[in-house]
């Protein structure tokens, strides 16, 4: 018999452990006892004083389809920003803090990806005055396009924001993946980049030497599937490393010299890590 979606939802949160002890510290629930939902399955973010979640699905009120600010020593509740959704629409993207001059105000920032495939960048510490900007970088989940699940990518150096989505329109033609680069302060695109390999639904890796890593989530074609390294000042596709009937739904990650890849097979039942050594580690400078 199966259990539709609502059923399997049990009360969520997050909870703080002694690092040294394991000891549990503090809970917080994202919903009122007799509540199902609001799951947190994306990993939080820190500045050491505060903490950002984002949260799924479940009874409405409380904390679900929000971005939620706690305080770091005990996980109270501090703002929270709710959209007004329903069904299966979650915060699947990890929340990231980056910095924005903002009306000559040097503004700390938090931005995740939503399955109604917007993003949506917030002033970190008024989120209920809802997004400073947000941008449609993809489209609603579905299964034959797949889902905004990347959390951004914040580059301090260059002040550069990079997100990817899924199925996506540039210059007027469809593209089943994207990368683009943002002005954090306003939105604004620096440069934009479709793949044709399928959608970016595991978050992209920056190096730096300026090359992002990023991996195709195509189930519908696994023929196309690759892992893409874009110079990150220009979106140039500097190399590509095929990754024919598999998909790619975890983080590349840079690690010395190499690139590791961990693929997955058509039911995600067998998969291999990969340490390649890519001939373009290092962006061009042009």
């Amino acid at each position: 018999m199966g259990v539709s979606m609502r059923q399997s939802l049990v009360r969520s949160g997050i909870k703080s452990f002694d690092q040294h002890t394991g000891t549990l510290l503090k809970t917080f629930y994202t919903l009122p006892s007799g509540s199902t939902g609001a799951g947190v399955w994306s990993t939080a973010a820190t500045d050491g004083r505060s903490i950002w979640i984002t949260t799924g699905n479940g009874d409405l009120g409380g904390s679900s389809y929000a971005i939620v600010k706690l305080k770091a020593s005990n996980l109270r509740l501090q703002q929270q920003y709710a959209l007004q959704l329903s069904g299966d629409l979650d915060w699947g993207s990890s929340p990231t803090l980056f910095q924005a001059t903002i009306n000559s105000v040097r503004t700390k920032l938090i931005g995740a990806n939503q399955k109604n495939g917007t993003f949506y960048a917030f002033d970190a510490n008024n989120l209920q005055n809802g997004p400073v900007w947000s941008f449609p970088v993809g489209t609603t989940e579905n299964f034959n396009i797949g889902t905004d699940l990347a959390a951004p990518v914040w580059d301090a150096r260059n002040q550069t924001l990079f997100v990817a989505g899924n199925q996506t329109t540039i210059n007027a033609t469809v593209f089943p993946g994207s990368v683009r680069a943002f002005n954090p302060a306003d939105g604004s695109i620096i440069w934009e980049r479709g793949l044709t390999g399928g959608p970016i639904m595991g978050t992209p890796s920056l190096n730096g030497s300026g090359v992002i890593a990023a991996g195709t989530y195509n189930l519908t074609n696994m023929t196309l599937n690759a892992v893409y390294l874009l110079n990150s000042s220009n979106g140039n596709i500097l190399s590509t490393i095929p990754q024919s009937g598999t998909i790619i739904f975890s983080q590349p990650v840079f690690a010395g010299n190499h690139l590791f890849v961990a693929n997955a097979g058509a039911f995600i039942s067998t998969g291999k890590l990969t340490a390649f050594i890519p001939s373009a580690l290092k962006a061009s400078k042009k």
